[in-house]
């Protein structure tokens, strides 16, 4: 489901949970990284509940909105077995339960994934790095997988690109590393900037005016029921 919200005039949009089964047509205009996802998401299946999962190449991504996570694994060198509430990978003789009732078992380096690799302004994003330097790489974030399994509109597709997007994903608590399906929303990128500026930009609430200790103005400004009440 879709919740749309209304806030200084500027329109959000969130999601409470997984939304497949779409076909998202792609456009000419639109990024190689933007097209890829596309690709994604239309090949995507809840696997499990409340588990997205897709594939790009020789591996199997899933996607756990709930918690913000992705998991990875190549499904060259592992056979997957898909039980009741339960996911098995199996190489040669060796065999692992990576996912049960809810829960996912990640390993390093091996079998089922989750390191992640960082990218954006700074690092601050996570992300997975797959493919090669031949073929091409795919390198989702992890904001935007969870985005793209709980929207599955061209709305979230135009909150992907580098270039000239229309919306923004926004973080709302500030930080780019949660990626909760309950931390984040679809908005203008004005409304991010407002947002920002609003809410999470650090502000001295008290400041000198004519030698003497007042309250900073954008801190009159908030109502009383808010911070600086």
């Amino acid at each position: 489901m879709i919740i749309t919200n209304m806030e200084n005039g500027s329109i959000t949009y969130k999601s409470t949970g997984l939304c497949l089964g779409r076909k998202i047509k792609i456009r000419h205009s639109w990024e190689p990284s933007q097209k890829k996802m596309v690709y994604a998401y239309n090949r995507a299946i809840e696997v499990f509940p409340g588990v997205a999962q897709t594939t790009y190449e020789n591996y199997t991504i899933l996607v756990h909105p709930e918690s913000g996570e992705a998991y990875w694994f190549n499904n060259r060198l592992y056979s997957a077995t898909y039980e009741e509430n339960k996911l098995i990978l199996a190489k040669k003789e060796k065999s692992l339960v990576v996912y049960k009732d809810g829960v996912f078992y990640p390993t390093d380096r091996s079998f089922l994934l989750n390191g992640y690799s960082k990218a954006g302004g700074n690092n601050k994003y996570k992300c997975i790095k797959l493919g090669t330097r031949k073929r091409g790489h795919f390198i989702p974030r992890i904001h935007q997988l969870v985005i793209l399994m709980c929207f599955g509109s061209e709305m979230a597709i135009n909150a992907l690109g580098q270039k000239g997007r229309i919306f923004d994903i926004n973080h709302i608590d500030g930080d780019p590393t949660n990626c909760r399906l309950d931390n984040l929303e679809i908005g203008t990128r004005s409304y991010n900037k407002t947002h920002y500026e609003k809410y999470l930009r650090e502000r001295p609430m008290l400041v000198v005016r004519n030698g003497e200790v007042v309250f900073a103005e954008w801190c009159l400004g908030e109502s009383e029921d808010e911070q600086c009440g």
